[in-house]
């Protein structure tokens, strides 16, 4: 009863049609997919070469066509027992997409996935057409980020292994080129200098911001923070990003943007108040950086010079500019076309937002509503393809217990 509990409510009926163990005639095509992983995520919303959203839900990559709001994908095919299949052979990734990152230019995109023997594919990030695969090794558990060079030949890549390894990899064939450990605690993101024919990396996470060059005789450089920010050494850095003269950002855990020449710290900048900076990108000259206060702030660099702020009451995941638009992903699992001048908002994409779905109904030909482990209960209009209605479950304030139903949840059971 513990295992099979239908054995003492359900009872085969005597006369019922034969067992038809055929597969049935009827394919199906995905359409449209709700939802942006932003729990767990971060750096994973772009702009791709026709201005359209790039980013990833489960285990899709997604391209949403902002004019029309139709969706092209990486991956959603039928697939023939996938988890068993010997991981060379999968033409898409078969468990969730941890980590995505787009090429300079725009037309592909590299995203790593979780599992013991997690892959990392390429693909066109306008067509989602399949281009190179990469297969770790067994015990690696997922790819927990990954950034693409500067001319864009090569991507790199980090594991959730106990070593936190960084790999870089041909981007062409997909082959691996170096490997090394990483850092004992774990690594968060990971960027390639933006100088033209640079590969050097710049790898964040707790308690460390670390500087990687595979070329050099001595390939791992911890940074250093000199004598007067010796106090700062222990800092925990969550994300990294860098300019086109090959000048690294790092964003820390006090909320401060840190300015780093080769590997040596070169100024520290207050940013965002109550809590740490949570995603970083720098284009054209432009810093964008994401705070969990719900901000985004805009500095000029490398002088670092406040240019303006943009509110958004959520924690900040993801930041992209192109043509004077910005794309922004929340934690609340909102992505927005933000107008750059105005601050014009426009919600793009909606989704659950914490552990998992649970419940599923079809109120009318028209309407489905969800609910999840996020105490939503969300309503979708699958003829307009956007969240219509939100409805909160629980107004209790209450811990949550670790375990239980859904592991990934940070909310109550209630």
């Amino acid at each position: 009863m513990a295992t099979k509990p239908w054995i003492g409510a359900v009872k085969e009926p005597e006369n019922h049609n034969e067992v038809n163990k055929e597969k049935p005639a009827e394919n199906y095509c995905l359409e449209y997919v709700y939802g942006y992983r932003s729990s767990d995520s971060r750096q994973n919303v772009y702009f791709n070469a026709e201005g359209n959203a790039t980013y990833m839900t489960a285990a899709l990559g997604v391209v949403l066509n902002l004019q029309d709001n139709t969706q092209r994908f990486f991956g959603g095919g039928e697939t023939d027992d996938s988890r068993r299949k010997t991981r060379g052979e999968m033409e898409c990734h078969n468990d969730d997409i941890m980590s995505l990152a787009i090429a300079p230019d725009r037309t592909w995109a590299v995203t790593g996935q979780r599992g013991s023997v997690p892959m990392i594919f390429t693909w066109d990030a306008v067509t989602g057409e399949r281009k190179a695969r990469c297969v770790l090794n067994k015990g690696a558990g997922g790819i927990q980020a990954c950034a693409v060079s500067s001319d864009g030949t090569q991507f790199a890549a980090v594991d959730m292994s106990n070593d936190h390894n960084v790999y870089v990899f041909d981007a062409e064939s997909g082959q691996q080129k170096s490997k090394m450990k990483g850092d004992s605690n774990k690594i968060y993101d990971i960027c390639f200098s933006g100088a033209p024919g640079s590969y050097v990396l710049c790898t964040t996470g707790s308690k460390h911001v670390k500087f990687w060059d595979f070329n050099a005789q001595k390939q791992e450089h911890k940074g250093i923070y000199g004598a007067d920010n010796r106090d700062l050494a222990s800092m925990s850095h969550c994300v990294c990003a860098s300019d086109s003269d090959g000048t690294f950002y790092t964003g820390g855990q006090n909320g401060e943007v840190f300015v780093w020449k080769d590997n040596a710290l070169d100024k520290h900048v207050p940013a965002h108040k109550g809590g740490y900076i949570s995603s970083i990108r720098c284009v054209d000259y432009m810093l964008f950086t994401g705070g969990k206060d719900g901000n985004i702030m805009i500095w000029e660099c490398p002088s670092m010079a406040p240019k303006k702020t943009i509110t958004f009451g959520s924690m900040i995941r993801a930041i992209d500019h192109m043509d004077g638009n910005m794309l922004v992903g929340t934690r609340d699992g909102c992505i927005q076309l933000v107008n750059y001048e105005t601050d014009e908002k426009r919600i793009i994409m909606e989704s659950h937002n914490d552990g998992e779905v649970w419940g599923l109904a079809a109120k009318d030909e028209t309407c489905v509503m969800t609910s999840g482990d996020d105490n939503q209960v969300l309503v979708w209009d699958h003829e307009a393809r956007k969240c219509v209605k939100k409805y909160a479950v629980s107004s209790r304030s209450v811990k949550a217990k670790k375990g239980g139903a859904s592991s990934i949840t940070s909310k109550p059971a209630s």
